[in-house]
């Protein structure tokens, strides 16, 4: 049976893991190259649109891994709570802090922190919609007021949490948007 190719796989999975250390503008593509360890000359094959094209499938991908496991939160019987889904969310991003000793973050909020171009930021709106749908649900399943907001709140949390967990070399953030978005939603 022939080896199926996976380059294409492994330089979207290098690219994103680069640009949530160093964000876009660092991350160069010969560093995306040696860490998926794909010959240079595949880059123009899966990626003729260049390094937007890249970065694009890059915040796709991961806004996937984690719409995916919203969503199967969401679908579950009885739906996750609120309350629940908070704990997976940070437990998610815990390991994946501990896991870069600090140095990573969400791929998508560095795609547009870096004020890359216009296919890039299309693709970071489009990935936390895709994360809102899933939360709402949740959080209308939650009994939740107004759960859209709701799911805006923790979507902008989290992400703040995550550069204050950069930044102080700590989880507590984290823990501390848990803590209160938890609150927030028993008096909802």
């Amino acid at each position: 049976m022939p080896r199926t190719n996976d380059s294409r796989a492994r330089t979207v999975r290098a690219a994103a893991t680069l640009i949530s250390e160093r964000g876009v503008a660092a991350t160069g593509l010969r560093d995306v190259v040696a860490a998926a360890g794909t010959p240079r000359g595949s880059l123009s094959h899966h990626f003729p649109g260049g390094k937007d094209e890249l970065v694009v499938e890059a915040v796709t991908w991961s806004a996937l891994k984690l719409r995916e496991k919203l969503d199967a939160l969401a679908s579950a019987d009885p739906p996750a709570t609120v309350a629940e889904v908070l704990q997976a969310t940070v437990r998610w991003w815990e390991r994946g802090m501990r896991a870069t000793d600090f140095n990573g973050g969400c791929v998508v909020a560095a795609s547009v922190v870096d004020g890359t171009g216009a296919d890039v930021l299309a693709a970071a709106q489009d990935a936390f919609e895709s994360w809102l749908d899933p939360l709402t649900r949740i959080a209308s399943a939650d009994g939740m007021a107004h759960p859209r907001q709701f799911a805006v709140t923790v979507i902008a949390a989290v992400e703040g949490a995550l550069l204050l967990c950069r930044s102080g070399r700590t989880l507590q953030p984290l823990h501390d948007v848990e803590r209160s978005l938890t609150a927030l939603a028993a008096v909802s």
